[in-house]
Order: C-alpha cells, then sequence, then structure tokens
C-alpha cells in the first residue's frame, strides 16, 4: 500500500517535471518477448556517461550477440552519448537497441518488465527508490561503478525502510580502499547480496582512448599554430578562477608570463560577457590583446589596457594573447597540445575533470573547492602530479606552498625553448606509462570480477 502510494505521488511529480523542465522524448522500440537483453547501462550525466562508456564497449565487444540498451537522465549525457554512439562502427552500432532519454522515476517498472534486463549498470551516484525496488521485483542485478558514501544512497536506503522493501542484488565496482570503507560501512546492517571490488577508474581508459585519435580537435588545433608558445590552457573556467588568479592581491605574488599565449575555455558563460572579464577588467593582465574564436562566425581581436601593460601599448609585438574559445567539444584533444594546464570550478562550484589533462606530463594546477570528493584527483596528488591552490584572492589563509609552486612552473615553462617543450607535450606521464598500457591492453570487466562479500 505504501509502495503504491509512492508510485502515484512520483508518477505526478514526473509528469510535472517533464512538462517544466524539457520536452522529453523517450519512446523504446518494441520489445522482442523471446529475448532478454543483456546490460541496460544508465547514467545521470556526462561525467557518468564517459565512465560508462569504455565498458559497455568492451563488454559489446565481449558479447557480441546480444543488445544493450544505453540511457542518460541529462541533456548533457545526451549529447556525450550520441557522441559516443555516432563514432562507432555500424555493428556496434547495431547492438545498440536504443540509446537515449532513460524513463522517469515512477516508470522504470513497466520498461524493465517489457525488456527484462539481466543486468543493470550505472555510474556514482544514480540510485531512486522505485528503480531499486524494481529491480528487486524483476531480479536484475545492480552493478554501480565508482561508488561512495553519499547522501543519495543514504536517502534511498532511508525510504526503502520506509516502504517496506527489500533491497536488490548490489555489486559495487568503487576505486579506491576509502571508498571501500565507506560503503561497507554503510550496507554493513543491510539484509541483501552486496558484494565489493575494487577497479580501475574507466575514464582513464576512455580518455587514453581518445588521446590517442582526433575528434573535433582534429579540425580545429592545427589552424592554431600561428600563437605563439609557451600554450598555457584555463579549462572549463569560471568568473571567480580569474577573480582569485588575476587580481590585485596576487599581483606580485603569482608571475604570469607575459609571452606565449593563454587559451581559455569557459565553462557556460557568453562570450561577450567573457571578453569583457579578460580586456576591461582592471586586474593585472600578462596579455596585450582578446582574441575571440567564437562557435561559429568570424575571428574577433581586442585590445587590452591595464595596469600590468599600458607601458607598451604602442608595440604591438609584445605582450601575450588571450584566446576565448567559443568552440565546445575538444576540450580533451587540447591538453594534449598544452604546455600548462589550469582546471576550472575550484574557487566555485567544483573543481571540473583533472583526468583528461591528468595523463600528460604537464604541470597541472586546479582550485581547492570539492577535490576531496574526487579519487581521480587524489590519486593525481599522491604522486606529486597535481597542485591544488588554496583560495588566493584572501589576504591571510594563502598557500604559499601552492603558489610557490605554480610560480616555479610558471617560470620552467616561460624559460623553456620549443625543442624542450615539444619534447614533453603529448607525453603520457612516466610514472604512469605502465599503467596506462595496461589499461589499454585489456578489457575492463565489470561482471566477472569476484566480489567481497558483506
Amino acid at each position: 500500500m505504501r509502495y503504491a502510494l509512492y508510485l502515484v505521488i512520483v508518477r505526478a511529480l514526473s509528469f510535472l517535471a517533464s512538462l517544466s523542465l524539457r520536452a522529453r522524448v523517450y519512446k523504446l522500440p518494441k520489445p522482442d518477448t523471446k529475448h532478454r537483453i543483456g546490460l541496460w547501462a544508465h547514467a545521470s550525466s556526462a561525467g557518468e556517461c564517459e565512465a560508462l562508456i569504455p565498458l559497455v564497449t568492451d563488454y559489446l565487444v565481449e558479447n557480441s550477440s546480444e543488445q544493450i540498451i544505453f540511457t542518460v537522465f541529462s541533456e548533457s549525457g545526451l549529447k556525450t552519448l550520441s557522441k559516443w554512439l555516432n563514432a562507432q562502427s555500424q555493428d556496434l552500432q547495431s547492438k545498440v537497441l536504443y540509446s537515449g532519454l532513460s524513463p522517469l522515476e515512477g516508470y522504470w517498472g513497466k520498461a524493465f518488465s517489457d525488456y527484462r534486463p539481466r543486468v543493470f549498470l550505472t555510474s556514482r551516484y544514480e540510485s531512486w527508490p522505485e528503480l531499486w525496488a524494481e529491480l528487486k521485483r524483476q531480479d536484475i542485478k545492480l552493478y554501480i561503478i565508482g561508488a561512495q558514501d553519499r547522501s543519495s544512497l543514504r536517502w534511498v536506503l532511508r525510504i526503502l525502510h520506509l516502504l517496506g522493501l527489500a533491497l536488490p542484488e548490489i555489486h559495487f565496482r568503487v576505486f579506491s580502499h576509502e571508498s571501500e570503507v565507506g560503503l561497507r560501512r554503510l550496507f554493513q546492517n543491510q539484509k541483501a547480496n552486496i558484494t565489493l571490488t575494487q577497479m580501475p577508474d574507466p575514464r582513464w581508459k576512455r580518455v587514453l582512448l581518445r588521446s590517442k585519435y582526433d575528434f573535433e580537435g582534429g579540425k580545429w588545433i592545427p589552424n592554431l599554430s600561428q600563437y605563439p608558445r609557451p600554450w598555457f590552457v584555463f579549462g572549463s573556467v569560471y568568473r571567480k578562477d580569474f577573480e582569485n588568479l588575476f587580481s590585485h592581491n596576487t599581483a606580485g605574488r603569482i608571475r604570469w608570463p607575459d609571452s606565449g599565449t593563454y587559451f581559455i575555455f569557459p565553462h557556460q558563460i557568453e562570450d561577450d560577457d567573457y571578453v569583457g572579464i579578460l580586456r576591461d577588467h582592471p586586474n593585472p593582465k600578462p596579455w596585450r590583446k582578446v582574441t575571440l574564436l567564437p562557435s561559429s562566425g568570424d575571428v574577433k581581436t581586442y585590445q587590452v589596457q591595464s595596469e600590468s601593460n599600458s607601458h607598451n601599448t604602442d608595440d604591438a609585438g609584445t605582450g601575450a594573447t588571450a584566446v576565448l574559445v567559443g568552440k565546445r567539444g575538444f576540450l580533451t584533444e587540447f591538453y594534449r597540445e598544452a604546455d600548462f594546464v589550469y582546471v576550472g570550478g575550484g574557487f566555485s562550484k567544483g573543481i571540473h575533470s583533472v583526468i583528461e589533462p591528468g595523463i600528460y606530463e604537464v604541470p597541472l594546477f586546479c582550485g581547492t573547492h570539492r577535490a576531496q570528493l574526487f579519487e581521480e584527483v587524489s590519486w593525481l596528488k599522491s604522486r606529486s602530479s597535481i597542485h591544488l591552490l588554496e583560495p588566493l584572492g584572501e589576504a591571510s589563509g594563502v598557500n604559499i606552498t601552492g603558489v610557490e609552486a605554480l610560480n616555479q612552473a610558471l617560470n620552467q615553462v616561460s624559460q623553456a625553448n620549443e625543442a624542450e617543450l615539444a619534447r614533453v607535450r603529448g607525453k603520457y606521464r612516466n610514472l604512469f606509462k605502465k599503467d596506462f598500457e595496461e589499461i589499454l591492453a585489456s578489457p575492463l570487466r565489470f561482471l566477472d570480477v569476484s566480489g567481497r562479500i558483506l
């Protein structure tokens, strides 16, 4: 009775959400009642989709006679999923019965009844009461990749307990010992078949595969060769990143080189707004001009005057250039061409992925906000392959160690000649080269790993 009431409520809410948020297109083809599909993979957004793609790809290669379903919840995930599928062979595409937006909470049960998957694969925090309840009711195994002890898991346990429902069979695939300890503590008193196994983060393989091929970057990067080296790449940056890195408080502490090219990839911010920040903000800046590379249309160049460069405004040949990149979809490939990388978000909503630049032998920096939530940050930090910067806009509490490391890296890059930069550029980190080769050489399996039973 309680579960039936819950379904009525969540279906009503899901219906209203589908009307207010977007026109949700969810149309699975007519099911083949003779066969169960082997796998239903599901990701909430683009990042989780990237984590599942290597697993799904290897699964399809090793299970050539099976068909699968691959769904996502968000529009960003849908773009990532479509881009991956369009790049695959026709044979592999034919094995994907459906790829697109997922059912909303309250409607999973009907979809599972129609397609009867043996395994439901998801990533990290995608957990919903009706989803889990239907997995249990229809005897579908749940595999969660990269899970950690997070609030979403705690909430689904509470709600299922209130509804008097049992847990499905769950197989956690974690990336670190710390995650395993946290999940063991969270689920130790649950009456269910639950296993825990450590495995490599599949996103490393996804990025390694992309590093060997050109996607959108293959069309754009050669056209940028006229910009002088070194290339300082700022990926997925917010306004807060610039307010901290290029402020009066940090002037004299951070010695940004006044030569080379600063490539700026903003995170969801209008081009005109960002041009204003780079060109007109009174903070000291190392660049003399700003070039806008829009997603479409003509390239535009703006002259810059600020306290830091007003002394040489008559010499158009000196000073660095800031290039604002409006084109999306090739930042991963662009990191391969970088001489220095700063990953944005660490001074605002939380850092973005450091895996893409993390595979290369390039100085890598980011802010600290939410860094502790990402296992790849801890992994890179433990190997001295990433440097975290405390908020620099505050006069007190400045992480001097972080600033010193930043200045050392900037000086080393700016003093290197082209031959020295080229020797390092695009090379895998020597520390991980063997690990990377092993990841690329063997398929990532998540089904046949014997886990430790809770």
